[in-house]
């Protein structure tokens, strides 16, 4: 198993950046990124900021549109979004007519 050093918080950022914009809504997560800097700027304890952190990430998760469970620390915070499959098996059953 490859050992890879976690990203920085700028590596993490412009990660979720790149895939916010090229699914259309990087304007929604800045400004998620925008209100939870500015709320953890007024926290000490790390434990609040580790909280207010896993949240911010969540409601990104769900911007983004991702479908897979969010998994932090070890901890499933979102499980798997089951909803899509039923569009993954109506799409498999369609065909193409040209």
């Amino acid at each position: 198993m490859k050992n890879t050093k976690p990203l920085t918080e700028a590596q993490t950022e412009a990660s979720i950046l790149s895939l916010a914009r090229k699914n259309g809504c990087e304007e929604k997560v800045l400004n998620i990124l925008s209100r939870t800097k500015n709320i953890l700027k007024g926290l000490h304890n790390e434990q609040e900021k580790k909280t207010v952190a896993t949240l911010a990430i969540a409601e990104i998760h769900k911007t983004i549109g991702c479908v897979a469970a969010l998994i932090c620390d070890g901890v499933e915070i979102l499980p798997d979004d089951m909803s899509y499959k039923d569009d993954i098996i109506l799409n498999k059953n369609c065909h193409r007519i040209e």
